[in-house]
């Protein structure tokens, strides 16, 4: 397993009677991390460390269902060449045009700025995204979308904008009890072809 720090991660999944908002940034002392595992059939990323997940009654607003992580375009320039090598080649048909993005996190949320937008991802194999704070659940997906593009940190953080690589995932959750118990998490499974087109791009930011 290899580990990679994150800069920032939101996790919102709302329905009827809850939204479970997890947000750990690096700037506000969260401590986000990807963990890589290179499995016999397949990838696994996953995000932990998922802090501040706050279940409020909503009313009125429209369902808003993200996982999104982030590196700073220059932490991931310096440390992508470490992640752990493909098992296969890269597969160009798992490549599609992206999508803007551009928007609010959540109504009456901040301003997403893209400064780059570079592709999407599909199919991510499956998303499972585990809620051990009241009330418990899992949320789980097939057949998710990864979208991949740039975009700008805020100054307040930096003292001026920064670039900021984005991994978003888009997916129909199906939300279930929690079987168990163990800390909030993201988790995300897909093809070594996949991780390998995705590594593939990587390389290119600049």
């Amino acid at each position: 397993m290899s580990v990679f720090e994150l800069e920032y991660t939101v996790c919102i999944l709302q329905r009827d009677a809850f939204s479970f908002a997890a947000k750990s940034h690096r700037q506000e002392n969260g401590n986000p991390q990807l963990e890589i595992d290179i499995n016999t059939n397949d990838v696994t990323w996953t995000l932990t460390n998922l802090d501040g997940g706050v279940p409020e009654t909503i009313a009125g607003t429209p369902q808003a269902d993200r996982v999104d992580f982030y590196f700073t375009r220059d932490y991931l320039k310096e440390n992508h060449s470490h992640f752990p090598a493909p098992n296969a080649q890269r597969n160009i048909s798992l490549k599609l045009s992206p999508t803007n993005s551009s928007g609010t996190e959540r109504k009456e949320g901040k301003r997403v700025r893209i400064a780059q937008p570079i592709f999407r991802f599909y199919p991510v194999d499956s998303v499972r995204l585990t809620v051990n704070k009241t009330p418990t659940f899992e949320a789980h997906a097939n057949n998710a979308y990864l979208h991949l593009d740039i975009e700008t940190g805020p100054a307040k953080y930096y003292g001026s904008e920064i670039f900021e690589v984005h991994f978003g995932i888009e997916a129909d959750y199906i939300v279930t009890p929690l079987q168990g118990s163990g800390s909030s998490q993201a988790q995300l499974v897909m093809s070594h072809e996949m991780y390998a087109t995705i590594l593939e791009e990587l390389k290119w930011i600049q």
